[in-house]
């Protein structure tokens, strides 16, 4: 629910909490922050996310699925190429 929060700070903070125990269920929410308006908020989450298909792969696939619900947001880009990378 903290990666929903108005607050940007309590998101970025969302974002590091997943990033410390990533389950695959985090993915659509990491997804969705790494096109939020915060810029803070975009890089952890786009961190997060590299590290995590870094380590493990299997994990573009299904982050994949949750790109298509945000792929023509402003700030898409950065989070497309590192997916599809």
């Amino acid at each position: 629910m903290a990666s929903l929060h108005a607050d940007g700070h309590v998101r970025e903070a969302a974002v590091v909490a997943m990033g410390d125990q990533l389950r695959p269920a985090h993915l659509r929410f990491l997804v969705q922050l790494a096109v939020d308006w915060v810029p803070e908020v975009r890089a952890a989450a786009l961190r997060v996310l590299g590290t995590a298909f870094g380590e493990r792969p299997a994990l573009r696939l299904p982050a994949v699925r949750a790109a298509a619900k945000v792929i023509r947001h402003k700030h898409a880009l950065c989070m497309a190429d590192l997916i599809t990378a």
